[in-house]
């Protein structure tokens, strides 16, 4: 099981942890910055799967 610091105490927590056992932080894994990054990986693909449906049909 991968152990990881949580945002807010900085204690170690289970990756797949839904709350800090320690603090009670919700999802104590997912910082701002990986929000983001979640965020543009998403509209990333979508970008990719659009453009594959476009170059299919012809467009």
């Amino acid at each position: 099981m991968a152990m990881i610091k949580c945002k807010e105490c900085k204690q170690e927590v289970a990756a797949s942890a839904k709350a800090c056992p320690h603090c009670g932080a919700a999802d104590p894994a997912m910082t701002f910055s990986l929000k983001v990054f979640n965020l543009f990986l998403f509209f990333g693909l979508i970008g990719l799967a659009s453009f594959g449906v476009v170059s299919c049909m012809g467009g």
